[in-house]
């Protein structure tokens, strides 16, 4: 038997923390990063305020007028807390079983690396369902309401399946969003998002060159560019059913926000028995979005 330090875990405690960080760095496909606007905070909650937009310009006439603007809602970010235990037994380092010990750091940051994941699809899981936004509506919503007098409620969501004639349907309403002013905004939808169910479907628009059954060989909308701005594709294995959302990537970066309070923070445990040590992983962090009109929203059903 291989003879062990009475500090064992002193010795172990950096061997785990390499195997987690180190697994982390093969986990490269993050969508929290890939969709969310990532910022550090260094408070317990974040707020955003909606401002609105402002007035148009006036003719000058040797002096110049305030831009009105209205402000709007409230958006408030709570930082949640998040852990989890792994345990390393003495044993196991006794009888040279340290691979049992690194798989459980290899797990564990699995476990962190999939919990963000999952919270980061969320947004669009609970996007027809669960009140998010600041003006208390889901995401994806038929009535958006404005602070501002007189501006009409306004609709981000659909039925309508995923086709190439429903695609331009969608950009058509996006380019047609207005802010708090009643002005155009010109969301710009060129990012579709869906899950598996949608892979083939999805596939086929942006590869055909002609619409699919099209009698008269219609151009696909994958094969045309609006503004300079290729239509591109992405499936997320963790959007369920036939859900299918219309993005404006420029304004998702600006909107759609992740706070990260504590990203990672790995914790050893000194008070524990004798023969075992545990490792407390522990994240703190929220998310959400400040405004719906980077995006429209499909559930077919």
């Amino acid at each position: 038997m291989t003879h062990i330090s009475e500090n064992w875990a002193n010795t172990v405690d950096p061997v785990i923390r390499h195997v987690f960080d180190t697994s982390l760095m093969g986990m490269t496909k993050d969508w929290v990063s890939r969709l969310y606007r990532v910022e550090t905070s260094d408070r317990s909650i974040e707020r955003s305020l909606g401002v609105g937009g402002f007035s148009d310009l006036q003719a000058h006439n040797g002096e110049a007028q305030e831009l009105l603007s209205y402000e709007q809602y409230l958006q408030t970010y709570t930082h949640s807390e998040y852990s989890g235990l792994i345990t390393i037994e003495k044993k196991w380092l006794e009888d040279d079983l340290t691979g049992t010990a690194k798989s459980r750091a290899e797990g564990a940051a699995g476990a962190w690396f999939r919990t963000r994941q999952k919270h980061a699809a969320s947004i669009f899981e609970e996007a027809f369902t669960t009140t998010r936004g600041a003006d208390s509506l889901a995401l994806c919503a038929s009535a958006h309401t404005s602070k501002t007098p007189g501006v009409a409620v306004q609709s981000n969501t659909g039925t309508a399946t995923l086709t190439s004639a429903n695609i331009v349907a969608g950009q058509n309403n996006m380019n047609v969003y207005k802010d708090d002013q009643g002005e155009l905004m010109s969301s710009n939808g060129t990012l579709v998002l869906a899950g598996n169910a949608q892979r083939e479907t999805l596939s086929k628009i942006l590869k055909s060159v002609h619409v699919h059954g099209s009698a008269n060989y219609d151009p696909s909308i994958g094969r045309e560019t609006f503004d300079g701005d290729d239509l591109k594709g992405v499936i997320w294995n963790r959007i369920t059913g036939n859900k299918w959302f219309l993005i404006d990537e420029q304004m998702m970066k600006t909107m759609l926000r992740w706070y990260d309070r504590v990203k990672k923070e790995i914790v050893r445990d000194v008070a524990f028995k004798q023969r075992a040590a545990q490792w407390m992983v522990y994240g703190r962090w929220s998310y959400g979005f400040d405004d719906w009109r980077w995006i429209y929203g499909n559930n077919p059903g």
